[in-house]
């Protein structure tokens, strides 16, 4: 009989054992155990209890999205209880999206306004109370900033028969639907000229979209790498090169994005050492401006005609650059003699180059910088990490930085601007949403087949590209 129980014993922690590995990610609540001993995450329509690797910024009662490994028992007791482990996990304010008017913070499943939301706002505002399940719930006045004002205009509707809460915006980018590109190539940029979109990518491919639905792949003037691309100055300017041939720059340009034209004028550059070329461009109204590896830069007046303007700034990468009305801004990365290092770098005439190196994080790649008018994000990759992180910063002014995310699940290479909701895509099918480019909701990521490399938008449509001619559009 002994027997028998020691083997069922055996039988049931090895059935725990197998039956506990896998990969979990879903919605649920962290929650505090009745001996305050430890933070648990309860997974909806679930009654197991998980310890997290990694809590992040949440704490009790926050409804949260938790992807990871589930791991054996957690080799720390709680309470009187020993738990399953999710290791290695990400975690991410759970997707509520606002419904009817602003205000429900709390989020109640009446949908309802009450005391209650008032005292969770305040609790949020003032005690480090749990973060809104919806932050454009607790974005009351509807400016697209969750403050004090917030407060104040549910204290007024609330007390003094102040106006009702605004409605809640349609969701943009909450849903996706692929569409087909008539391509095989890789698409590396996007952009929109108010008439049609239009998608650049590998080979030298060309897609266009009058409404971002369906797409047409028009003739190319070059079979080589297309590594970004612009609508600005009144037309499409594309650049990029070949490694294969060791062509550092590759530049056409099109007003209508039907018919193309290779630059007339581009001037000798050395692709050795280190595989100095082109990889992204901008315009401050008056010039066309390019950046690339070992801190190429070339100018242009028209799009047409190129002249060179820095080559020499060797392991320092530029892939992305902006204009804020005063500077360009450029990210990219930096190599050291022990490790590399994300870059920033700035300049006002596109001649004079500041560089700064983001050295709290070693190894991590800036592949894109955005300017909003007031801020700039960039974002990038930590290919030191096991996982390929992500990581975002911000800054004011382009030149001092701080940490927005660091522990984000994929690469980020893109993000835009949507009327009042940022955009961000990454690999791995990543998308994530923003109202102020700050805190940021995890829309969808963990699909390894769709590799999203650039967004952009209408006034009615966004469209995200990637690899293999994947194009998704929301709506």
């Amino acid at each position: 009989m002994k027997k028998l129980i020691l083997v069922l014993v055996i039988f049931s922690l090895l059935y725990i054992s197998v039956s506990a590995q896998g990969f979990f990610e879903g919605c649920g609540y962290l929650q505090d155990d009745i001996e305050g001993a430890c933070l648990w995450f309860v997974p909806d329509n679930s009654y197991e209890k998980y310890m997290l690797e990694n809590y992040g910024q949440y704490h009790d009662g926050d409804y949260v999205f938790v992807s990871g490994y589930i791991a054996d028992f957690a080799p720390v007791w709680c309470g009187t209880w020993q738990t399953l482990e999710i290791s290695n996990n990400i975690i991410f304010p759970c997707i509520v999206d606002c419904e009817g008017i602003r205000g429900n913070v709390d989020g109640d499943t009446q949908d309802i306004i009450e005391i209650s939301d008032l005292i969770f706002l305040i609790d949020y505002m003032f005690r480090g109370g749990r973060i809104p399940v919806s932050m454009e719930e607790a974005d009351v006045n509807g400016d697209g900033i969750n403050d004090i004002n917030d407060l104040v205009y549910l204290i007024v509707y609330m007390f003094s028969g102040g106006e009702a809460p605004m409605p809640c915006p349609e969701v943009i980018g909450a849903t996706w639907t692929p569409r087909e590109s008539n391509t095989s190539s890789y698409l590396y940029g996007v952009a929109y000229s108010g008439e049609r979109f239009v998608a650049v990518g590998s080979q030298g491919g060309i897609v266009v979209s009058e409404d971002g639905t369906e797409w047409q792949e028009v003739l190319s003037p070059t079979d080589y790498f297309l590594s970004d691309l612009i609508w600005v100055g009144g037309q499409f300017v594309a650049v990029g090169y070949s490694a294969l041939y060791n062509i550092p720059a590759i530049i056409i340009h099109s007003e209508d994005g039907l018919s193309w034209s290779s630059a007339s004028s581009i001037p000798e550059i050395s692709w050795s050492p280190d595989d100095t070329h082109i990889e992204a461009v901008t315009y401050n109204g008056s010039e066309y401006l390019a950046v690339g590896y070992n801190g190429l830069v070339l100018k242009s007046p028209d799009g047409d005609v190129w002249a060179k303007v820095v080559e020499s700034v060797y392991y320092h990468n530029l892939v992305d650059v902006t204009w804020d009305g005063v500077k360009y801004m450029a990210v990219g990365w930096m190599w050291g003699e022990s490790a590399g290092y994300a870059l920033t770098a700035y300049s006002p005439d596109g001649v004079s180059w500041t560089y700064h190196s983001l050295t709290d994080f070693d190894y991590a790649m800036l592949f894109d910088i955005f300017w909003d008018g007031n801020q700039f994000i960039a974002s990038g990759g930590n290919p030191s990490d096991s996982s390929y992180s992500g990581v975002m910063f911000r800054s004011d002014d382009g030149i001092d930085w701080s940490v927005l995310l660091s522990d984000l699940p994929c690469p980020i290479t893109d993000i835009t601007k949507a009327e009042n909701t940022y955009i961000a895509t990454g690999e791995a099918g990543l998308i994530m949403t923003s109202i102020d480019g700050i805190d940021w909701i995890l829309r969808d990521y963990m699909n390894y087949f769709e590799q999203y490399s650039a967004v952009a938008c209408s006034g009615e449509r966004i469209v995200v590209v990637g690899g293999n001619g994947f194009i998704i559009t929301s709506p």
